[in-house]
């Protein structure tokens, strides 16, 4: 709490909040895995890619682009390598990933709107104005 994290990574969108605690439900699968993780990229409120992470609880997480038709994208170092077809599969709610990523995201130059799927439930992660490169 006395650490001004905002400076660390000069993200000036969090200098003025305040700091505060905040605690979350740990989400699982019912098979007791990570949930899959959509990080949709979003300019003027419209999504254009989404990132999908994989392998997050592994030490090398993988990251893959796909654009709004679910095609895969040459970005990043894993699309080289990709292992699982599935992953390039459309989920079966993708339009409404791309509808609540839209919705949320309208009043921002860019946003990033992260998702997470789990047993058939889209679940709102957060917005990030200023993701770390992959």
């Amino acid at each position: 709490m006395k650490e001004d994290y905002w400076k660390n990574s000069v993200e000036l969108c969090y200098k003025d909040i305040p700091k505060k605690i905040i605690c979350e439900k740990f989400i699982e699968t019912e098979s007791k895995e990570l949930p899959l993780d959509y990080k949709v990229f979003c300019f003027h409120g419209k999504a254009e890619f989404v990132m999908i992470c994989t392998d997050r609880e592994s030490q090398k997480p993988k990251f893959f682009f796909v654009d709004k038709d679910w095609n895969l994208l040459p970005y990043g170092l894993d699309y080289k390598y990709i292992t699982d077809a599935s992953i390039l599969t459309k989920t079966y709610c993708y339009e409404k990933l791309f509808f609540y990523a839209e919705k949320l995201s309208k009043p921002f130059p860019f946003v990033r709107a992260d998702f997470y799927l789990n047993d058939n439930n889209i679940l709102f992660g957060e917005l990030t104005f200023t993701p770390p490169p992959v």
